[in-house]
């Protein structure tokens, strides 16, 4: 099957840590010789998180209206969805993408050609890490993801200039400290306690 397949598309991730732990597989769909294009559909604040890397010429942002005419102008054999969302199927069947590969999760499991069923125990899912989830729906058109550690790429440039504003604040060079984001989208659930920050800065 792989063999037929010339262009893939890819829809990428919603959210910011899903797409960085998503980058193996996208570096592997890239680096396929079997497909002859690769295009990485990515909302526009996310784009930034693929520059400079193997991904950033293939990374097309999707419009917020629109999307399914947009994937349906690409043409592709098939599609990769590493998002878990019904309306992604959705838009896959309606753009008229031949091959649908993701994972049977929302209810979506009939409009996918090809899917990966996350295991369930008593009726309910067994939590498994995102990026083993990722891989075995890659799996699903033979791409092989040899290793499910995140890379994020950047220009020196760049180094150079988060380097300097550290300095600025105190942080020298070689310098131990901690980086924290204390925000998360869906509020309390998903923040480390406060105490936990306290230790650490202990």
């Amino acid at each position: 099957m792989g063999s037929a397949l010339r262009h893939l598309l890819i829809r990428a991730p919603n959210w910011v840590g899903d797409l960085v732990m998503a980058t193996p597989v996208l570096a592997a769909a890239v680096s396929d010789e079997r497909f002859e294009r690769v295009t990485i559909a990515v909302r526009a604040p996310l784009e930034r998180v693929l520059a400079d890397g193997p991904c950033a010429p293939h990374a097309l942002v999707v419009p917020r209206r629109g999307e399914t005419s947009a994937w349906r102008a690409l043409a592709a054999d098939a599609v990769l969805l590493l998002t878990s969302s019904f309306a992604a199927a959705v838009r896959a069947v309606r753009a008229r993408v031949p091959v649908r590969a993701g994972a049977a999760l929302s209810g979506r499991g009939a409009l996918l050609t090809h899917r990966v069923v996350p295991p369930a125990r008593d009726g309910r899912r067994v939590p498994i890490p995102t990026a083993h989830l990722l891989r075995d729906v890659a799996g699903l058109l033979g791409i092989h993801v040899p290793e499910l550690h995140p890379r994020l790429s950047y220009r020196d440039e760049l180094a150079r200039e988060v380097r300097a504003a550290l300095e600025r604040r105190g942080l020298a060079s070689g310098e131990d400290y901690v980086l924290c984001a204390p925000a998360a989208a869906f509020g309390a659930a998903k923040l480390w306690p406060p105490e936990h920050f306290a230790r650490a800065q202990a």
